[in-house]
């Protein structure tokens, strides 16, 4: 429970939603309504797990609670929604330890809604995957090229909460990766994703692959030479023989991968 509860608060809620949410807190985007929406649904889920993580963490909830208290406690009328009920009912305590638990969730359930933030969250995360392959700064923007039309629906109705999430200058959707590219690229289901290499990166990325090859070259070498060797073929264990050679093919595998990008960067 402790584990699942940080998960959600720190990956998902802090991770996702916060930042899906800061445009719009910012008046970036949207009207001062959404902007409304938004604080009110922000503080009731902080509200709620400020006490689901107490027994786990009571210093910290303890001084949020307070904080939210400060700022929130008040009235808890009968009209209002039983979320926000439940949050206000909770702020009138004394403290953290002795408010009430989160009420159970309420059966209203978006299942539609659910599969496609799913979607988006495995589209960040491949996307934040390749950036970090290429070592690209939080705060680079880059374009982002999507190879494929399945899921185009999905990712142009949503494309605010892509950029609230990964630093873009432009999203496209095209059929054939450019040849002449030099980046790098990821699988989202059947999409393929690719990251073209900003300028100002180039010369260090092309360093990055040029150590990353003579590593790579070197334990072939090695791998090859012990391989070759028929005592250690006849004499070793055949479990570690067989490991020997998959390592083999994975590090030729990648070998080839790096040597493809130089010659792309060519």
């Amino acid at each position: 429970a402790c584990l699942r509860s940080y998960d959600f608060f720190w990956k998902e809620f802090c991770a996702y939603y916060v930042e899906i949410a800061k445009p719009i807190l910012f008046g970036k985007e949207g009207s001062p309504a959404e902007r409304s929406n938004k604080q009110k649904i922000l503080t009731i889920v902080l509200c709620h797990m400020v006490r689901l993580l107490h027994p786990f963490a009571p210093f910290i909830t303890e001084e949020l609670f307070h904080a939210l208290k400060e700022r929130l406690a008040g009235p808890s009328p009968s009209q209002q929604d039983p979320w926000s009920h439940d949050a206000l009912h909770a702020l009138q305590q004394q403290a953290c330890m002795v408010a009430p638990s989160p009420a159970k969730p309420l059966e209203v359930t978006d299942s539609m809604a659910a599969e496609q933030f799913t979607s988006l969250e495995k589209l960040v995360y491949t996307l934040r995957n390749i950036r970090g392959e290429m070592n690209i700064p939080p705060g680079t923007k880059t374009e982002v090229c999507i190879i494929g039309s399945e899921h185009s629906a999905l990712i142009q109705d949503n494309q605010g909460i892509i950029h609230a999430l990964v630093p873009i200058t432009a999203l496209s959707f095209i059929q054939k990766k450019p040849q002449e590219a030099f980046g790098a690229t990821g699988m989202f289901d059947t999409l393929q994703l690719f990251i073209p290499l900003p300028e100002s990166l180039r010369q260090k990325e092309l360093e990055r692959l040029h150590k990353e090859q003579q590593k790579l070259t070197a334990n072939l070498e090695k791998i090859q030479k012990q391989l070759a060797n028929k005592n250690f073929v006849e004499r070793a264990p055949q479990e570690l023989v067989e490991k020997q050679q998959q390592l083999l093919q994975q590090t030729m595998q990648e070998l080839q991968e790096i040597q493809a990008k130089l010659y792309q960067a060519k």
